[in-house]
């Protein structure tokens, strides 16, 4: 499903403003706001590494089943980006250098190299565009990060603070035309995404993906970066 290529594309649906009439129910600002802060914030970050555990869950020959993977990403802007994807062991490596783009396959035991644009967005529409490829939570990767779809929100909700992996979590939950989704976004100065889940609201088995974020507070720190403010109130 081209719309779960992405894992992160689930904070897509809260840039830029938000139309004044809403469908019912309408958009709580909270949620949005919340979202939008956690957007600017990783945008503000010129290196940064998180790695994300990622739950499939589909429905094969009618049985429900999960498969898992794990996603390590570390980012330069505007032109280095490594993307290790493993399940038991390596499976797919994508590394941008500002000139080259190399994909390894280690489970086939193949690689393949193309020239790539000067910055890591031009590269993402580039391969998309030539190749129809999509990197790894390449939303992520955009110095603009998720783009500016908020005209597509049909809903959101703010649910309270949810404590997710020992942190204390602001819990928001957005339904759009075609798909819906939750995020919870550490509460406090560093509004980093910890968990996610996405559901494909047009599949008829309701097929969705589960997505957990490292805790990269001590990353962050040693980065020495500063934190974006209190959101709490």
């Amino acid at each position: 499903m081209r719309k779960f290529c992405t894992t992160l594309s689930l904070l897509c649906l809260t840039l830029g403003a938000v139309h004044a009439q809403q469908a019912d129910p309408p958009v709580d600002p909270k949620a949005v706001e919340i979202a939008q802060r956690a957007s600017d914030f990783l945008a503000g970050q010129k290196h940064f590494q998180v790695t994300a555990e990622i739950w499939d869950d589909v429905t094969i020959e009618g049985k429900r089943l999960q498969f898992s993977r794990s996603t390590q990403v570390s980012v330069r802007r505007p032109d280095r980006a490594l993307l290790a994807v493993r399940t038991t062991q390596p499976t797919r490596t994508f590394y941008y250098n500002g000139k080259t783009l190399t994909v390894a396959d280690h489970k086939n035991g193949f690689y393949a190299e193309t020239d790539a644009a000067g910055t890591i967005d031009e590269t993402v529409a580039l391969v998309d565009r030539k190749l129809g490829l999509q990197f790894p939570l390449q939303d992520i990767l955009l110095s603009k990060p998720f783009g500016d779809a908020a005209a597509k929100v049909l809903s959101a909700q703010y649910l309270g603070v949810e404590r997710i992996l020992g942190t204390d979590c602001h819990h928001v939950a957005f339904q759009n035309s075609g798909i819906h989704w939750q995020a919870w976004i550490k509460s406090g100065p560093v509004p980093t995404v910890r968990k996610a889940v996405m559901v494909d609201a047009d599949s008829d088995d309701a097929s969705a993906i589960t997505i957990l974020f490292e805790d990269d507070r001590q990353h962050l720190r040693r980065r020495g970066i500063v934190g974006a403010g209190q959101i709490d109130r």
